[in-house]
């Protein structure tokens, strides 16, 4: 394991209990609200709300707009996952933030082996979206394919024991919920594909990577 990879652990672990945090919602604006795990956070940027995509997005879009970072690092979709993302009380605030637009990335963990359950994952996921399609004021909702990770070697697991042959069920997971329900896709995994550059440790995206994702986000959600 590199040098980078050993101090975004180090981060990750120190900010596991993030979950308890509280987003402050500004009145007044339009809101977005960002769901997902590390890579939604802003693990790669070590946290630095400068530099995460949801704040590049956000100087993009304008101040009419406030995007909210409700990632929490290390969450899976998986209800038995080890960490899972509905347990945290920030799932709780998503849910009565009462968000124009609700974006959901999860899955990058939920490929590590010991969380890996495809049927398992599909319902899980389907029951999250549909807790968000659902709201009274039936706010819009974009479905988020996670970016590429990157092996440390010539096997199949990246960093943080992510096993890169369990994305195939991710992406069929996400792409056949959004049909089902008429949602939007924004495909992260194809845009990152091939540029490892973009990324701090294999897994999270860097500044370059955050930047790029923002850039994408512009041009493909209309708001």
């Amino acid at each position: 394991m590199n040098e980078k990879a050993r101090e975004t652990i180090g981060t990750f672990v120190m900010k596991y209990l993030l979950g308890n945090r509280r987003v402050k919602v500004q009145e007044g604006k339009k809101h977005v609200a960002c769901l997902g795990d590390s890579i939604t956070f802003g693990a790669g940027v070590g946290g630095d709300p400068s530099r995460t995509w949801e704040v590049l997005w956000n100087r993009k879009i304008g101040e009419d707009w406030q995007v909210l970072n409700y990632g929490v690092n290390g969450r899976t979709m998986q209800s038995a996952g080890d960490y899972p993302y509905t347990r945290d009380r920030i799932y709780e605030d998503s849910l009565s933030c009462k968000a124009d637009l609700y974006l959901i990335m999860f899955g990058t963990n939920d490929a590590k082996p010991q969380n890996w359950n495809e049927d398992r994952f599909r319902t899980d996921y389907e029951n999250f979206v549909k807790r968000y399609l659902d709201l009274p004021d039936h706010p819009r909702v974009v479905l988020m394919i996670p970016p590429h990770c990157f092996p440390e070697g010539d096997g199949p697991i990246a960093a943080f024991g992510i096993d890169i042959r369990n994305f195939e069920g991710i992406i069929s997971t996400v792409n056949m919920i959004a049909e089902k329900y008429s949602l939007q896709v924004i495909d992260l995994y194809t845009l990152t594909e091939g540029h490892p550059e973009w990324f701090a440790d294999g897994v999270h995206p860097n500044q370059k990577g955050n930047t790029r994702i923002a850039e994408h986000l512009f041009q493909q959600i209309k708001l």
